[in-house]
């Protein structure tokens, strides 16, 4: 089973890469590919000499950051180029543990049609898979549809507790899955294409993965398959909450594209009458409720900017995707 690795880097974060990419050769990849995307100079120096002692690493850079489903797209063309099997995902701060793929594999194993199969490891910052660990159904532990940014007021207002799943499944169906931690075969890239460049970052793991599972690809959490993140989401910044750091940040292009793109894949969840008037209640709320964050902020820019990146619902979700063997 020939097994590549890819992973994406940007910036100065060639400590954070490399100590990923010893960590796939730990776990027995064949090769790694790494797509640097507008890497410093320094970062890129250092990938280079790390590719020249090891011919299992191959290190593709473009000068500009072109964000994250371009270059994992460009990552999952380059590993089927290279005849992988299978192709495993890290983002490039995370760190599985030595017997995370090992665990993965033993899983994909197990189902009756493993070419079909994609296998999502446990991160140990992602909220949805400490909720499924404790018992938690996937239903009540991700967002439903007609759900905005996360936020449901319906589910909210509900005092039941979450339905329990039996704790002794092995196998826990999962509806979506972050890029960090993805095991996917050839068989499920082919049938699903590629990630949404135009989704240039920012939910793009998202869409990508809901469309594995609407492709009919099973989409599995794998329990005993664990990763660390040793890096800090961008809008986790000093205690603050998601929203506060949007607010505040300089960086409206994150908040742009961070917003945009959750519009579109909510929205796009909302196919029946009730979810659709379900998801205009939580876009009214979440929309006072960024009025009055704005407010106390005094970041009236910042809301005006978020406002009109939400009235992206009128986007095009039929954006056509690369498929497999095109150059992205």
């Amino acid at each position: 089973m020939r097994i590549i690795g890819v992973t994406v880097t940007y910036g100065d974060r060639h400590a954070y890469c490399l100590d990923a990419v010893a960590a796939f050769f730990r776990n027995g990849i064949d090769e790694v590919v790494v797509i640097s995307n507008g890497s410093s100079h320094r970062s890129l120096a250092a990938l280079r000499a790390s590719e020249r002692t090891d011919p299992r690493l191959t290190v593709l850079h473009t000068e500009d950051n072109r964000g994250s489903a371009p270059a994992f797209a460009e990552g999952l063309c380059e590993a089927l180029a290279r005849e992988a099997e299978w192709v495993w995902i890290l983002d490039d701060d995370n760190i599985p543990e030595d017997n995370a793929l090992a665990e993965a594999l033993h899983l994909v194993r197990s189902q009756p049609d493993p070419t079909l199969v994609a296998v999502s490891c446990v991160r140990d910052t992602d909220e949805s898979h400490a909720l499924l660990l404790s018992g938690v159904s996937p239903d009540a532990a991700f967002p439903p549809p007609g759900a905005f940014f996360g936020v449901d007021v319906l589910r909210r207002t509900r005092v039941a507790r979450p339905p329990e799943r039996s704790m002794r499944e092995e196998c826990i169906r999962l509806p979506q899955a972050p890029y960090g931690g993805l095991l996917l075969s050839r068989q499920a890239v082919e049938v699903c294409g590629l990630p949404r460049a135009d989704f240039v970052l920012y939910f793009d793991d998202v869409e990508y993965t809901r469309r594995l599972v609407a492709s009919g690809v099973i989409l599995i959490l794998a329990p005993g398959a664990r990763i660390h993140d040793q890096g800090q989401k961008w809008a986790d910044h000093r205690g603050r909450t998601y929203l506060d750091a949007m607010i505040m940040s300089a960086d409206k292009r994150k908040i742009y594209y961070s917003y945009r793109n959750s519009t579109v894949t909510d929205w796009s969840r909302a196919t029946s009458k009730r979810a659709k008037l379900r998801f205009a209640a939580n876009w009214i709320s979440y929309l006072a409720y960024v009025l009055v964050k704005s407010r106390l902020r005094n970041a009236w820019f910042s809301f005006l900017f978020i406002r009109a990146a939400i009235d992206a619902v009128r986007y095009s979700t039929s954006a056509p995707t690369r498929t497999p063997g095109e150059t992205p």
